[in-house]
């Protein structure tokens, strides 16, 4: 959430997402490079910048779905054009907790519908995802993933390199429990290990979630260097 107040139904919204803010422009594109959020909030009460433009500064950064946060005195034709902009839906300050909370699983279903739409495969680290078939291919080696597994790693190939929170898995269609996702989580481990793709590292983030990164091995000594340290 980017605002310098505060959110009216935030501690309810705070049950079922994980709702961390930012005051600043600078703070929110620090927060998306380090994170894999489900839904921004914007609210339109920054001194630094209008919403319009902030958003225009995030969507390069991350591209999701994008809520405004308006004033109840705003005029319709402002939602209008925010929405023509680029928002996904305006929110007032005042909104039930409960309609916002409807909403925010409306956003996120048309979200993860839109990208899997197509079920092409997924690429990353040298690793390919046949959504179609479930398979995972790593240097034309096939190994076969349960659904939960498939959507697992779906959702960390979508966000290599920043952190997944447990909950977006099962906004995905995954493993609802903390425990079930550190579960699939583990068997994912097997069977990436089992295709060769040992460089390839599912890492645990306390408290959170779970990180896809590659870990650099170190460099193999030719044959020559080799012989040239033994003598």
């Amino acid at each position: 959430m980017l605002s310098s107040s505060g959110f009216g139904p935030a501690r309810e919204l705070g049950q079922r997402f994980e709702l961390k803010q930012a005051r600043s422009l600078s703070s929110a594109l620090a927060l998306l490079k380090a994170e894999s959020p489900q839904i921004v909030l914007v609210a339109d009460d920054l001194p630094e910048a209008r919403a319009l433009t902030l958003l225009r500064a995030l969507v390069p950064l991350w591209q999701g779905p994008y809520v405004l946060l308006a004033d109840a005195q705003r005029d319709v034709a402002e939602d209008i054009i925010a929405l023509e902009a680029g928002f996904d839906d305006v929110w007032q300050h005042t909104i039930d907790p409960r309609l916002a909370l409807a909403r925010a699983r409306v956003l996120l279903r048309r979200w993860t519908n839109a990208a899997d739409a197509s079920l092409g495969p997924l690429h990353a680290f040298g690793l390919a995802l046949d959504r179609t078939r479930r398979v995972l291919v790593f240097q034309q080696r096939e190994l076969m993933l349960s659904p939960r597994e498939a959507d697992v790693l779906a959702v960390l190939l979508r966000h290599t390199g920043r952190v997944v929170e447990r909950s977006a898995f099962a906004a995905a269609g995954g493993p609802v429990s903390a425990s079930a996702v550190d579960v699939t989580v583990a068997r994912l481990r097997q069977k990436l290990a089992a295709v060769g793709a040992q460089h390839v590292r599912v890492e645990p983030v306390r408290g959170r979630g779970y990180c896809l990164r590659m870990r650099m091995l170190p460099p193999v000594a030719s044959g020559g260097e080799a012989l040239r340290r033994r003598g």
